[in-house]
């Protein structure tokens, strides 16, 4: 209660009781148009009512009306709230109207008096109101589920929210809205639970509206987007290579692309040959699976995928045979400058090869085909030669087998390369190998092995060089150059590994420095089956390389450009190019004793993601640089001396203790 209030209020009603007499004293009351003998009523009024029950809400107009009777109109009011609680008055509101509405601020219990005044200066003051309660506003929260975004379509999410304020007890309904705009109508519910079952994928928010006993509604906020993911389903399974062959080097992996679920999925891949199961790998979250050790025969491939709420799909491949079905054995390529009898060399390639039970591409045919094309160059598979192969021959692969070198004297050498090469669109390489012989090479007790003549020294490696493939091919041994288990004979699941990342190498065309004649190919051809037999390389047919200089009109005589790396990077995919260059070579025709061979070159190996140089190494060597004892340890041929000095090099880019597959030294890249 304010006290000075009080007490100004007494001494203005006593000054008006004064005035009054003095004026009745006078007799001025009849000049003032009042009779004296009428009788005044005495002004009063009643205590003030709320037209709405108590109790109501914090922000919510009351309406308080007081009845005042008697005095001479017009009136006029002051309304006084007190705190009941706190005995202290808290608002005064003076208006002409015999009500007043209230928009209470804070909560609590409050009463309300009214005094009114005439035109006279008379007043007259009521009691105090019915203690009125004032509740807190009514606040609905935001709604929270006991899951978390993402979750999939159709899936139920359970939704709890609760309220405060008002007076309970609450009604609740809840509000779901589609990307800010679509919002739903309003779905009400018995206690604080909903159970939401969306139907359409998108980013969705949800809302609660509460209803208290007094009717009075609170609208929560959105909560935080969540994304609705389609129906789980394995969209597809699939390889990232031919199936004829694959390349046991560096795998097939395996992809599940898989659309919807709640996320963090968890992939179970299982491999079938013949219906039966011969290897299971769980990759974790990882969706790729990359298999090693095949054998021929028929498979299939399943994949299963739990997301993180347990929802399972599964998926089959088709099934697919591994294995070749027909090769075609294409004329040899000469590199080796001397008239070669081509004919022999390639019916002894045939012979091996359909020894070991594979069909052949007849020659007629296959001679037929290439004249009709205008197949010249045979050191290398085209795209478009190799896509009329396999639809109108129905080849599989082709062997492609150059001679390096050929010389018929009384000392004989021969060098041979050959490499198997699938007709499906990436030309994927299966198997390389390369061997070279010398009929000084190996002459025994009194010189009774050295071999004079030409010819048995090519059956010899002819078949040494083809029956590498025959084995590689074979059901036995298809996993010689991998060194991980095969997968039938071995259940540890740390015979494979998902995780092993394939660098892709593709080889520019070399340059040359020296007399020899198409040198740079025949240092690229030793190159490219030293890389073919290292796990964890896919090296790029260079057909391909090929038909992308040619398509774009490319010549770098010495070196490709900027341009030339962001071209082969996006053209054939490739992580790495190698370039280089032979600096020297000599091998002598006569007395390989007294005169070895000498090679020098040097060789770039450049990332095509950063276009920088990852390795670099210049060497040179001569066959005769590590013999102490007699001929131990000699090079007879620069193709041998070639291919232990390349070994070298790759020993030395592809150590084990490596993060990458080369070395990136973030050398800057020069135009």
């Amino acid at each position: 209660m304010n006290i000075s209030n009080d007490i100004r209020s007494v001494e203005r009603r006593c000054l008006r009781l004064f005035l009054l007499l003095i004026i009745s004293c006078v007799g001025l009351l009849p000049s003032m148009g009042l009779c004296a003998k009428s009788s005044l009523s005495l002004l009063a009024i009643a205590a003030p009512v709320a037209e709405s029950a108590s109790p109501q809400m914090v922000g919510v107009k009351t309406r308080w009306t007081a009845e005042s009777r008697g005095g001479v109109a017009p009136h006029r009011y002051r309304f006084f709230v007190e705190s009941v609680a706190e005995q202290e008055q808290v608002l005064e509101v003076e208006t002409r109207r015999s009500y007043w509405d209230w928009t209470p601020q804070q909560a609590g219990y409050y009463r309300v008096r009214v005094i009114v005044e005439d035109d006279r200066w008379l007043t007259a003051e009521s009691d105090w109101s019915q203690p009125f309660e004032i509740v807190p506003a009514l606040q609905a929260a935001i709604p929270k589920s006991s899951l978390s975004s993402p979750v999939m379509s159709q899936m139920k999410i359970p939704w709890k929210t609760s309220a405060q304020g008002g007076r309970g007890p609450y009604h609740f309904s809840f509000q779901w809205r589609l990307a800010n705009k679509d919002v739903s109508e309003e779905i009400p519910v018995v206690g604080t639970e909903w159970t939401w079952q969306p139907v359409q994928a998108g980013v969705y928010q949800v809302r609660t509206i509460a209803q208290d006993s007094l009717n009075n509604r609170s609208v929560s906020e959105w909560s935080d987007p969540w994304q609705v993911n389609p129906i789980f389903q394995v969209l597809h399974l699939f390889p990232n290579r031919s199936l004829a062959v694959p390349d046991t080097s560096a795998g097939v992996t395996w992809a599940a692309l898989v659309e919807g679920g709640a996320g963090h999925n968890h992939y179970t891949f299982s491999l079938y040959k013949e219906d039966r199961l011969v290897h299971q790998e769980e990759t974790g979250e990882s969706g790729r699976w990359t298999v090693f050790g095949w054998t021929s025969g028929h498979y299939r491939m399943k994949v299963e995928v739990v997301d993180r709420y347990g929802a399972k799909v599964e998926a089959w491949s088709e099934e697919f045979k591994v294995g070749l079905k027909k090769i075609a054995v294409i004329p040899v390529f000469n590199l080796s400058l001397v008239v070669l009898p081509a004919g022999t060399i390639r019916h002894e390639i045939e012979a091996v090869v359909q020894a070991a039970g594979y069909e052949l591409l007849d020659f007629d045919l296959l001679y037929e085909y290439m004249s009709k094309i205008r197949w010249r160059n045979t050191a290398y598979l085209s795209k478009k030669n190799a896509a009329g192969l396999r639809q109108q021959l129905n080849v599989d692969a082709v062997l492609l087998t150059g001679v390096l070198d050929y010389f018929d004297s009384e000392s004989p050498r021969l060098a041979l390369t050959s490499r198997l090469v699938g007709t499906n669109s990436d030309l994927p390489i299966l198997w390389a190998n390369g061997i070279a012989k010398h009929g000084e090479a190996h002459p025994g007790f009194l010189g009774l092995q050295r071999i004079y003549e030409l010819q048995p020294l090519l059956l010899k490696s002819v078949h040494e060089l083809v029956s590498g493939l025959a084995a590689d091919l074979s059901d036995k041994q298809l996993l010689a150059k991998s060194t991980r288990v095969a997968m039938e004979n071995s259940p540890d699941p740390n015979s494979t590994h998902a995780n092993d990342k394939v660098r892709s190498v593709a080889l520019f065309p070399f340059g040359n420095h020296t007399e020899r004649d198409r040198g740079g190919d025949l240092l690229a051809a030793q190159l490219l089956v030293n890389l073919v037999r290292q796990p964890g390389i896919k090296v790029v047919e260079p057909g391909l390389v090929r038909d992308m200089l040619l398509d774009y009109r490319v010549i770098a005589p010495h070196g490709p450009s900027q341009a030339d790396l962001s071209l082969l990077q996006t053209r054939l995919a490739a992580d790495f190019i190698i370039v280089g260059e032979l600096t020297r070579y000599y091998q002598s025709s006569y007395n390989p004793v007294r005169s070895p061979p000498e090679i020098g070159f040097f060789l770039r190996a450049i990332d095509l993601a950063s276009q920088t140089i990852a390795e670099h190494y210049a060497t040179f060597g001569t066959g005769d640089e590590q013999v102490y004892f007699y001929d131990y340890k000699r090079h007879w041929t620069a193709y041998d001396l070639t291919d232990h000095m390349l070994s070298k090099v790759l020993a030395q880019w592809l150590k084990p203790d490596k993060s990458n597959l080369l070395l990136t030294t973030a050398d800057n890249l020069e135009p």
